[in-house]
């Protein structure tokens, strides 16, 4: 079942939006990293997860927000059969939902993170959420920073049916923690994640 959902889903995006990926190849080709990318759209995850390598699609993992996308029973099937979805406490306990991250990273597997925490209302980068830093530097895993462009044009928060507007990712160069983990003691842990 997985492997037609993600066939047809990105035969849609490269068809319906001219899905365009750039800088694919600095995408790390092993081990557990975290995606970081803008967040304007519901259409975010499924255009990252499309325009992964083959292998690093395959094992990618996301938190979903469990008040959104595991209350109805069809949308918790599709986000865990398509993506591998798991829940997450939105507005609960702030480090049980890293711990859940955090467990996926040990195991090896990529993960998506939407630094802003929820999606943009006007389509405009929101100030970051200390999570991902938090998650990286205490896992020692990089992150990989991701713009998309034209997710908001193509369906905004709000919007019930997407318009066919051009959707690009492009994935930047990683960046490792270790200049990072410098600066505690130097700085206030919760700086340094942020």
């Amino acid at each position: 079942t997985r492997a037609f959902v993600t066939m047809v889903i990105g035969l849609l995006l490269r068809v319906y939006f001219n899905l365009r990926v750039k800088n694919r190849g600095k995408v790390p080709r092993k081990g557990s990293f975290i995606i970081a990318a803008n967040h304007t759209s519901l259409l975010d995850f499924p255009v990252i997860y499309t325009a992964l390598p083959t292998k690093q699609m395959r094992e990618v993992a996301a938190p979903a927000a469990k008040d959104y996308f595991f209350k109805s029973t069809f949308k918790s099937f599709l986000v865990q059969s398509a993506f591998k979805a798991f829940p997450l406490e939105r507005y609960g306990n702030f480090f049980e939902g890293l711990k859940v991250c955090a467990k996926v990273i040990k195991l090896g597997k990529p993960l998506v993170l939407f630094p802003e925490g929820t999606r943009s209302i006007k389509g405009t980068l929101q100030p970051f959420k200390p999570g991902i830093g938090l998650l990286a530097c205490e896992l020692g895993v990089p992150i990989v920073p991701v713009y998309i462009k034209g997710a908001y044009e193509a369906l905004p928060k709000g919007a019930w049916f997407p318009k066919p507007e051009p959707i690009e990712v492009k994935f930047g160069d990683p960046i490792y923690p270790e200049e990072y983990i410098k600066l505690k003691g130097k700085l206030k842990n919760y700086e340094v994640y942020k």
